[in-house]
Order: C-alpha cells, then structure tokens, then sequence
C-alpha cells in the first residue's frame, strides 16, 4: 500500500462492505476493538508482543492516508449512496445549524468547539447539569439539526443518558434528523456489530457521516483543528487526518486515540454549496 500512496498520490479510502480489519488489545482500559488508525498508518511497525493475531503496541507517529468504511445491506448502501448523492447536487437536506449535547460532560460557559466558524446558529444543550429525559433528547434529535456534537456515556447500541436510555431502535423508529455526527459516546462507532453510528448512517434518511470511537477511550476536546479545516471546505477525510496529525501526534503528553474512526462517505464536506 505504502508504494500505491507513494506512486499515485493516494489520500485515502472508503471500505463498503464486511471487509478485514485490525483489532487492537488495550491493557491499559481492558478491551479489544477494531482499529482503522492501523491501516490509516502506511509506513510504522505495529507490534503484536504475545502473538495472538491482535496488536498491542503501537507508533506515535503521522498517518499518511484517511480510511472510512460503510457497512450494510445492498438496499442499505444504496440508499445511502442515493442520500450521499442528493447532498451534493441539491445541498444540505435538513437545516443547516449545529447542537453540541452534554451529558456526561460539562462547561462552564457554552463550548461550541469550532462550530461556530461553520454554522451561523449553533445550540449548546448541558443535560449535565439541567437533566435531560430520554424522552426530551429523541424530541430534539428528531428536529432538523445538520451537525450533532454529543458527549453521552454508551455502548455500542443504546446512549445512557442521566435519565434513561436511547436506543438504536429508537433512532430507526424517529428517523433522527442529523447529517453529521461527532460521537463522543464508547463503543458507538464499533462497526464489527451493531452499532449507534451505522444506525445513524444506514437507518434514517439523513445521516451521511460520523466521527466517533469502536471502544471506551479519549477523542479529546481538540476538535478546531477539525472544525477549522471543514470551514474551508476540506472533506471529513482530510480533517481527520488534520486533527490525529496536528494535534494528536504533536502533543505527546495526549493519549492516542487509538479507537477513532469515521464512518460514511469521507469526501463529503460541509461548505455553504457542499460542493466536493
């Protein structure tokens, strides 16, 4: 791979369908998960100590490519396609603000962590500290929001908020009205099961892409280096590699998230006419 990026300029990939991955086993939090940071570094040696077929150690060091993958059904993926399709030529499909969730984190003040460079109206929720129901979080999330910034505890199928639980039935049953998701929730992104972030993609008729993590971990707080590069008009893609690049592997005190992942089309942007 490593010769084909060098060769053709190759800036990343979008995996559709059941295709191979890496797991990685974490001591530290007691877990093993699906890890696309691996195949997203082209020129590292990853280590696998006790030769059980999963990796344990890793490099800090830059990724050269961007991977994003899409999994589901033939019907699934094309309607998705069809979804994916439509944003590009007729533009946003909901109404183009941003909500930033809280509920197993917290702000002093509104924190809208770049959003705001992107979206004119963007509404801060703290449900940390003016407790949101299940209920009341499934009746906004069915209002038109294009962008969802959520810090919610999870497993890979339901969000346990301070009140109760959501589903990912419930998602499916209330066809969540969101476009881009960044999914700070454990496991929502495990994408070798079910999971909340291909519900969100495949299950509704507007989610076109997440950010999110296949295991319990840390994405961090830094989200302008991100922010900031969909302001231009750089794809979901490329601003992931920005933020790992610019602020993962230059701050070396940071933990390695090494259970992000995006999912979903990673070229799709988000810029007044959407265009790629």
């Amino acid at each position: 791979m490593l010769e084909q990026f060098q060769q053709y300029g190759i800036e990343g990939a979008f995996l559709i369908g059941d295709l191979p991955y890496a797991e990685y086993e974490d001591t530290d939090y007691g877990q093993q998960f699906p890890c696309d940071i691996y195949l997203m570094d082209l020129d590292q040696s990853w280590t696998d100590s006790d030769g059980n077929g999963k990796l344990d150690g890793n490099p800090r060091s830059p990724l050269e490519i961007f991977i994003s993958r899409i999994i589901g059904t033939s019907d699934e993926i094309n309607k998705y396609f069809a979804k994916a399709h439509q944003y590009r030529t007729t533009g946003s499909l909901v109404s183009e603000e941003a909500l930033v969730f809280m509920d197993s984190h917290t702000c002093d003040e509104p924190c809208y962590f770049g959003l705001d460079w992107i979206y004119s109206k963007t509404d801060f929720i703290d449900s940390f500290v003016e407790r949101y129901t299940p209920e009341e979080y499934i009746e906004r999330l069915s209002q038109e929001t294009e962008y969802v910034a959520q810090w919610i505890h999870s497993t890979s199928t339901y969000l346990q908020l301070s009140g109760g639980t959501v589903t990912i039935q419930d998602i499916e049953d209330n066809n969540f009205k969101g476009s881009f998701y960044l999914l700070n929730n454990g496991s929502a992104s495990r994408f070798t099961e079910q999971n909340l972030a291909m519900t969100y993609l495949l299950k509704t008729d507007y989610g076109l892409a997440t950010f999110g993590m296949t295991g319990v971990g840390i994405l961090m707080d830094w989200y302008g280096i991100r922010h900031e590069s969909l302001s231009i008009g750089e794809n979901w893609g490329t601003a992931f590699l920005r933020w790992f690049n610019e602020f993962i592997v230059v701050e070396t005190e940071v933990e390695v998230p090494l259970v992000a992942v995006i999912l979903g089309d990673p070229l799709l942007t988000i810029f007044e006419d959407n265009d790629l």
